[in-house]
């Protein structure tokens, strides 16, 4: 990796966004909208802002584009896949102001897009991140498009309500015999699953907070909206998935957001705030290597040779995000249908996947903590309302229950952003935009061998760090080969095609030569053209002597 290039700061400029988003960190549909236009007109020439498509609401969905030429070598960061992961969104819209107002003081982010772009969608999911700030709070993940989770022909007719008045849409507890859930010796306040084999008893059961609309004994389990859109891309779909849509890319944001990438082959890099997390729990390799040819089986883990790389910028990601480094263990969500993992096997990308923000490892009496445990305690530390007590209720239907868990999206919508989180992740889009690979011609000349008869050569280079194809691309068919072309008026190939094909080309300086013999007239003007799909383009010429 080209470390020089890594060491690049923001020095005097990562004040700019820091500050304001430490305090007002969260901005809805249309505030964000209006602060990325303002952003657009004021940097106009490196930023540009345009809609992708519209959501289910018919809301908006923007993209921000950095970099003087939009056709170079690109990197796509797209946050807030989740409607409950705002912090992405946060951190995306840090990331697009540090940059524009860096352009022209800062060397490294001048360089930096004038050759390259970055693609950035601060809010995917912009329908489900606006219930956000509605009055009446209930965590949710998917989008708002209308859904019959619990297949009785009808769409969203058992909601949640908020019974206690507290504006939170929590949970129920009812003491019932034969109950799945008990009181955790360990933390009063917290249920956990009777565990039958350590002979625990359950003695309660568990709802979310509300009454049963349409009469079926369940309680709240059709809410409004919708498909998980990090369940929505077609690799891997959880076919039958209640919150996976009615079929791979369904959702309206899925299929903005492909229609924009099969339109921007030049992406090479993918980074998404998300659930998920392949830079401290990297994924495992491919135990053996896929077949060839045209019986080439379905691949689900990654290519060992592509896994390095991936190693190489986790490891860059824990030195620009070092307080991310001790989290909190959380359960590793499926991944089933995810857009980071589309964007490796199905799209070429080199893809990378991290939640913006998750609290510190919690320790208590020297232990380190693990799930809601850890959470309680976080809360406890930080002075976070993050947690509602248990409190007596009567329930118009079951009677007496208790009110209380944990409140919506405190476990992924911090209330603040500190200076260090905005930082890092900042620093870390501006490390990965320099890991592009990037093409260029080191070598175009001609040798004459005869009259009318030359020997042309050309040595191609990626300069970049990554290569112009990941090995799964190129065995999967995702990425374009490298196409070198010689072109010249009155010129005959006499060996070599005039366009010659290279399945990929190594980075960190690595090259390729082609050559060709070829009958042409002294003085006459050859040109090469080298076109790759996410490397870039170059073209040089010369005249025959």
């Amino acid at each position: 990796m080209h470390k020089r290039q890594r060491c690049l700061t923001l020095t005097g400029l990562c004040l700019l966004a820091a500050g304001l988003l430490a305090q007002t960190p969260y901005l809805t549909h249309n505030t964000l909208n209006n602060r990325l236009k303002t952003l657009a007109e004021k940097h106009a020439a490196i930023l540009s802002i345009e809609s992708i498509g519209r959501s289910t609401e018919n809301r908006n969905i923007l993209v921000a584009t950095l970099g003087r030429k939009p056709d170079r070598p690109a990197l796509a960061v797209i946050a807030n896949i989740e409607a409950n992961r705002l912090a992405g969104s946060a951190v995306s819209l840090a990331a697009i102001e540090r940059m524009a107002a860096a352009y022209g003081k800062d060397k490294a982010v001048t360089r930096l897009l004038d050759d390259q772009t970055i693609y950035i969608i601060p809010r995917l999911n912009v329908d489900g991140a606006e219930h956000y700030f509605s009055k009446i709070k209930i965590d949710r993940q998917g989008n708002l498009d209308p859904a019959d989770d619990d297949r009785d022909g009808l769409l969203d007719e058992d909601g949640g309500e908020d019974l206690n008045g507290d504006g939170l849409i929590t949970q129920m507890r009812r003491a019932e015999a034969g109950g799945s859930w008990m009181i955790d010796p360990a933390h009063p306040r917290l249920l956990k699953k009777a565990d039958a084999l350590k002979h625990e008893t359950g003695r309660f059961a568990l709802y979310t907070e509300g009454v049963d609309n349409d009469g079926d004994s369940r309680y709240n389990e059709d809410g409004p909206g919708g498909t998980h859109l990090n369940h929505n891309f077609p690799h891997a779909y959880p076919y039958h998935a209640v919150d996976a849509g009615t079929h791979m890319t369904s959702a309206p944001e899925t299929r903005a957001l492909l229609d924009f990438f099969m339109a921007h082959r030049n992406i090479a890099m993918v980074l998404t705030f998300s659930a998920h997390d392949n830079l401290m729990q990297l994924p495992k390799a491919a135990r053996k290597k896929p077949t060839a040819g045209y019986n080439r089986a379905v691949v689900t883990e990654m290519d060992k040779t592509d896994l390095e790389y991936l190693k190489v910028l986790a490891d860059a990601f824990k030195n620009d995000c070092p307080h991310l480094k001790k989290r909190t263990p959380s359960k590793k969500p499926k991944a089933a249908g995810a857009l980071h993992q589309w964007a490796y096997f199905q799209y070429g990308a080199l893809a990378l996947t991290t939640p913006a923000w998750a609290p510190p490892a919690i320790c208590d009496s020297s232990q380190a903590l693990k799930g809601d445990a850890a959470w309680l305690k976080w809360f406890e530390q930080s002075g976070t309302a993050g947690f509602v007590n248990w409190t007596p209720f009567h329930h118009p239907q079951l009677g007496d229950v208790e009110i209380g868990g944990f409140a919506p999206y405190a476990k992924t919508v911090p209330a603040a952003l500190d200076s260090a989180l905005l930082d890092g992740h900042c620093q870390f889009i501006s490390t990965l935009a320099h890991q592009l690979p990037k093409i260029q011609i080191a070598r175009f000349s001609a040798e004459k061998k005869a009259t009318g008869i030359y020997h042309v050569k050309a040595i191609v280079q990626n300069t970049g760090y990554l290569p112009t194809g990941l090995a799964h691309a190129v065995y999967a068919g995702a990425v374009m080969p490298t196409r070198i072309t010689l072109s010249g008026e009155a010129m005959t190939p006499l060996s070599g095609d005039a366009m010659q094909r290279i399945e990929a080309i190594a980075g960190s300086g690595a090259t390729k030569t082609v050559s060709w013999t070829v009958q042409a007239r002294s003085g006459t003007p050859l040109t090469l053209t080298v076109w790759t799909e996410k490397a870039g383009s170059a073209q040089q010429s010369l005249t025959l002597k």
